[in-house]
């Protein structure tokens, strides 16, 4: 019989659990020798006597480079291959249930819709392996590449030491964070596939039975049953209800899928689907029974499709309370721990992390909970950093000239330390901005050392009076929350319109709102959060059709 989906993933985190233990006991004993010249350099580092930059490059350098690291990391990612083995091992026994659960569970429903005796048995993991050694086909095992694993697992660590490095973190710290995101990682990973995996059996074991069926000469078809909930993809709503022969594919929006859970299907049908397939007999018509509705629990008519149950339900309330009522976060720690569970997902790729110290409480409160609305109020992806960093780094001063940036490659979100150790300081600097360029609008002639480009980012700003829209630490996360939105934006129905009315509205905004798309979408956003009428209405239009529950 099946083990629990609970009681298999459990079993799988015992397993990456003991593999951080051993990752962990291997890089402590690679570190000990470099503790005593670690600690010197963080007392001279702290004494002034040499540069953060300087400390940064001999961790790296000494420490995470050359031949006895390459050797230390190729025994982490020998330990994390042979974990994922072993889980690989717990899934294909399962599978194996599964296969055989799908088999025996499809002949009692042929029997009882039919009447007739199938006479094919009842099959266990023994049985269905004899019957995969002769038919690989049916359950193609997955195998592991240790090559692709270990590749794959090098970056993680490499990622995790740099994320250490920028976050100013010890050596202590960099070893344990390496050993602990680099199981988890593998962990999460595991467990995404175990779920998809054991789907995908039982639905073969269920197709097998079907196709002996039709050798028997019984008239068979395969319906495609989505479950009723939100979480249901796109392309799988649009299959719920479709009935095909046995031997057809569906089609789906990424290409043919036999059945929910296909090995041999594009990843993006396969991996979490949650779908099952039933089985109509033609020649024997039945009642059409009860299906399940996954958001009240209750059951609703078995042929009522994901499109009828749609419409049942009540329209989303994408509105979401504001920033301000959210309860205070009385440290960095709880910001930290607020922004993880809400909108950063670390295990994203490129993710260099999330720490919000060095900046004041005040100004974590007020960036975490914009951005904890901005992702509440639109259907985007989370993003995969939230970090800021040291001035003296090299994130730091790539950042130094902002008081917040946004890199679309990675979905990061970059805070300038140094501004946001007050929200006033970035008041303040706004403000004063702001009277410059008033100034120049009035006085051009008193500024005759300016670059071209900033020169005719001025001239721009004369329609609206200002070169930028934001005047507080609130609204210059808004203006990056317009850059995270761009990638959702361009899908928009209405965006080539968007992009015909820049010429039209872009100078009524601001005048950097002239300079890009990028930009002028992030001005129009920011303007838009503050309530004026300047903004495009197209705009307007593409940013409501992104609020959650909208489309």
């Amino acid at each position: 019989m099946p083990v629990s989906q609970k009681t298999l993933e459990r079993r799988i985190r015992a397993v990456y659990a003991e593999a951080q233990k051993d990752l962990q006991k291997k890089l402590d004993g690679y570190i000990e020798k470099f503790r005593a010249k670690d600690a010197q350099m963080r007392q001279d580092l702290s004494d002034g006597k040499i540069t953060q930059q300087r400390y940064d490059d001999w961790r790296q350098g000494a420490i995470f480079q050359g031949k006895a690291w390459r050797a230390r990391l190729k025994q982490v990612t020998d330990t994390l291959a042979d974990a994922n083995e072993e889980s690989l091992r717990l899934v294909r026994g399962e599978q194996l249930n599964e296969f055989a659960e799908g088999m025996n569970h499809e002949q009692f429903v042929l029997a009882q819709n039919t009447g007739m005796a199938t006479n094919f048995g009842i099959y266990d993991a023994d049985t269905v392996g004899k019957l995969i050694r002769e038919q690989p086909d049916l359950l193609p095992p997955k195998k592991l590449n240790r090559g692709k694993d270990s590749t794959w697992n090098r970056k993680k660590v490499t990622g995790s030491v740099l994320q250490g490095i920028i976050q100013g973190e010890s050596i202590d710290d960099i070893a344990r964070r390496i050993a602990r995101d680099t199981a988890q990682q593998n962990s999460k990973a595991m467990i995404r596939y175990a779920r998809t995996a054991t789907t995908g059996a039982q639905n073969a074991g269920r197709m097998e039975t079907m196709h002996r069926a039709k050798g028997m000469g019984i008239n068979v078809r395969k319906q495609w049953l989505a479950t009723l909930d939100g979480r249901t993809r796109d392309s799988h709503r649009h299959l719920d209800g479709q009935v095909k022969d046995i031997d057809d594919h569906f089609n789906s929006d990424y290409g043919k899928i036999m059945f929910p859970g296909d090995p041999s299907a594009h990843p993006g049908d396969v991996y979490n689907c949650r779908c099952t397939l039933v089985y109509v007999y033609p020649d024997y018509p039945t009642d059409a029974g009860k299906r399940l509705d996954n958001v009240t629990g209750e059951h609703v008519r078995g042929d009522m499709t994901y499109a009828e149950w749609a419409g049942t339900q009540p329209k989303a309330q994408p509105e979401t309370k504001p920033a301000a009522a959210r309860p205070r976060l009385e440290t960095i720690e709880e910001a930290e721990a607020y922004a993880k569970s809400t909108f950063v997902d670390t295990d994203m790729w490129g993710s260099q992390g999330l720490s919000l110290q060095g900046i004041s409480v005040d100004s974590a409160n007020i960036v975490v909970g914009r951005l904890a609305e901005f992702y509440e109020t639109y259907d985007v992806d989370k993003f995969s950093t939230l970090v800021a960093p040291a001035g003296n780094t090299k994130l730091g001063k790539a950042i130094s000239g902002a008081h917040a940036g946004f890199n679309p490659m990675n979905r990061a979100m970059i805070l300038n330390r140094k501004s946001l150790k007050d929200p006033e300081t970035v008041r303040e600097a706004l403000a004063k901005e702001r009277e410059l360029v008033e100034d120049y609008l009035k006085n051009p002639d008193k500024y005759p050392r300016l670059s071209a480009y900033t020169r005719k980012l001025l001239e721009a700003s004369r329609k609206s009076g200002r070169a930028t829209v934001p005047t507080s630490l609130e609204e210059a996360i808004d203006h990056e929350c317009g850059h995270a939105l761009e990638k959702a934006l361009r899908k928009a129905p209405n965006y080539h319109a968007v992009e015909e009315n820049m010429p039209k509205y872009a100078d009524g905004i601001s005048g950097y709102a002239t300079t890009s798309m990028n930009e002028y979408i992030a001005e129009s956003h920011c303007a838009w959060r503050r309530g004026e009428e300047c903004v495009d209405p197209e705009m307007v239009k593409a940013f409501e059709w992104l609020r959650r529950g909208r489309k």
